[in-house]
């Protein structure tokens, strides 16, 4: 995943996110078959998004937006230290894997 976004912090937990994403996901593993269609449905109605069922990809461009939030909203999200990486927890129930995001 390709991601370009500027968090403008108000405090400590809120702020304004700027961002816009061009990304590739591939699933793959024992139950990805079980896990696909909740994947899927995680972006009905959502334009431009191009599945792949043979190889379980999933490749999506967002236009830029624009979003005021805090980070509870996406708890149980984890910062590490000097504030380069966040990192969501794998969801089993849902389906989707942990992801690590990192400050370039």
């Amino acid at each position: 995943m390709e991601e370009t976004s500027t968090f403008i912090a108000t405090n400590a937990d809120t702020g304004t996110r700027i961002s816009f994403y061009k990304f590739t996901e591939t699933y793959s593993g024992s139950k990805i078959n079980t896990a696909w269609p909740n994947i899927k449905a995680e972006y009905d109605g959502v334009e431009g998004v191009i599945f792949n069922e043979l190889t379980h990809t999933i490749t999506y461009d967002e236009l830029p937006n624009q979003s005021s939030l805090r980070l509870s909203d996406f708890l149980p999200v984890q910062i590490n230290q000097n504030g380069t990486k966040l990192r969501f927890p794998a969801d089993e129930e849902e389906g989707f894997p942990e992801t690590i995001f990192t400050k370039q």
